[in-house]
Order: structure tokens, then sequence, then C-alpha cells
């Protein structure tokens, strides 16, 4: 009876505790991943075909906003 009783504290518990994780936030103005930065570049270049400029006329790109890695 005890095994029944504690079993059935155990399933209702773990479902309440589940609810009360708080979800991570994600690190504030963290670096941008090399995959990020690819992502950037080919879709400022689609952009610039669509607006009929060539891709070295400006605009900003993944290089200009990237930090200067620490040395």
């Amino acid at each position: 009876m005890r095994r029944i009783a504690l079993l059935l504290v155990l399933a209702l518990a773990v479902p309440a505790l589940a609810q009360n994780k708080k979800p991570k936030k994600p690190a504030a103005h963290s670096r941008p991943t090399p995959q990020q930065i690819r992502k950037f570049d080919e879709l400022e270049k689609k952009e610039q075909k669509i607006q009929g400029r060539s891709p070295n006329s400006g605009g900003l790109s993944a290089k200009a906003v990237r930090a200067p890695s620490p040395k």
C-alpha cells in the first residue's frame, strides 16, 4: 500500500516540478557564429542583386560588423 502511495505522489510531483523550470534566456549581444556570418553575407549578396548593385558597392558586411578578435 505504501508503494502505491509513493508512486502516486511521485507521478503527481514530477510534472509539477517540470512546470516550475524557468526557460534559459539567450545571451545578449553574443558574438555571431561563423555560420551566422556566412548566412548574413549570402543574404546581403542576394539583396544587392535584387537592388541591382554590385556586391562591393557599400552596405554592411559581416566583416564590418564583426568585432576584432582579441590578441
